[in-house]
């Protein structure tokens, strides 16, 4: 794996190689989620291929790179390619995630799937009574947050997403970086189709626990708002 990324590095970087290249690579890579891609991984064999089909131009970019990246005069060369593809690569995919939602054959609807299934799981269906319940003991105790966090997402489950959002944005006014009261205001925001709003909190969660799971609420988000505009 360590040699893949840094191989693809090697064919990706944009100042060596033409858009040209970049272009080619990228829609291999595209045709490659389309036939490996499933719900739980992605079959690596076909991005190799691409890698054996490009060949020379990687044995000629290799030798071109480590000297002007001085990667050769590095105490670990080998570890010095993979830290500067793994960054690089990271970077190139984030760059490309809307053409990959767009062109690429399911992975939008795929990961759009995987993810729904997550927030079912946060926003399980209330008993009856339950909102009254809540009601009842927001109204009682002074250390209330958890009873409106509770009906918010009892609010979300029953579609009154402006009511959910309210009560999320109480919990968030005691506890400003609340992550659970945060991805819920997003997700909500999502549901109100307040995309560019839903952009921003999901940005602001990633930015703060640099979890991949949200890097891609925050890819989705950012995509829906490009459609609405």
């Amino acid at each position: 794996m360590k040699k893949l990324i840094i191989l693809f590095f090697l064919i990706l970087n944009t100042f060596v190689y033409s858009q040209n290249l970049e272009d080619k690579i990228r829609n291999s890579f595209c045709e490659c989620i389309k036939t490996a891609y499933s719900k739980t991984e992605i079959n690596v064999s076909c991005f190799e291929n691409i890698l054996n089909e490009n060949e020379t131009e990687i044995d000629s970019l290799f030798l071109e790179l480590s000297i002007k990246e001085n990667l050769i005069d590095s105490d670990d060369p080998y570890q010095a390619g993979y830290d500067a593809g793994y960054n690089y690569i990271t970077s190139l995919f984030d760059k490309n995630i809307p053409y990959f939602f767009e062109n690429c054959g399911s992975f939008y609807s795929r990961i759009v799937e995987a993810r729904n299934e997550a927030i079912a799981n946060i926003f399980i269906d209330c008993e009856d009574g339950k909102i009254e319940k809540m009601t009842k003991y927001i109204g009682q105790y002074e250390y209330n947050s958890d009873f409106i966090f509770d009906r918010g997402k009892c609010y979300f489950g029953i579609k009154k997403y402006e009511l959910a959002l309210n009560d999320f944005n109480d919990c968030l006014a005691v506890f400003p970086n609340d992550i659970a009261a945060l991805y819920c205001k997003a997700i909500t925001l999502e549901k109100l189709e307040r995309f560019n709003e839903a952009t921003e909190t999901h940005k602001r969660i990633y930015l703060m626990t640099g979890q991949d799971v949200h890097k891609i609420s925050f890819e989705i988000a950012k995509y829906l708002a490009s459609k609405q505009e």
